[in-house]
């Protein structure tokens, strides 16, 4: 049986279910209504990418006040801003492409 490999396009949040850290992910190729909360060991090929969210993560907390923490946690809130800035990410690598 052969294992099938997906490439990561974009890790969009994080959330702890049932102590484990999973990760949704937007899979190139596929439509934003097919990302997956996956494990971080599921993600073998995105380590970089995984470690440039953690990065973005921290920093994003420790830069904004009590007040502005509160918001970054809601997650509704947060996938919003993911998707703005993967959107904006998208169109600027098209509009180069150009």
């Amino acid at each position: 049986m052969r294992v099938k490999y997906y490439e990561v396009e974009a890790i969009l949040d994080k959330c702890l279910f049932r102590n484990t850290v999973l990760y949704l992910i937007k899979w190139k190729n596929f439509a934003w209504k097919n990302a997956t909360w996956e494990p971080a060991n599921n993600l073998q090929g995105a380590k970089e990418m995984l470690m440039q969210f953690e990065i973005r993560q921290s920093n994003e907390f420790i830069a904004k006040p009590k007040q502005q923490q509160l918001l970054v946690r809601d997650k509704f809130k947060r996938r919003l801003k993911y998707l703005a800035l993967f959107i904006q990410i998208q169109f600027q690598n098209q509009k180069n492409a150009l």
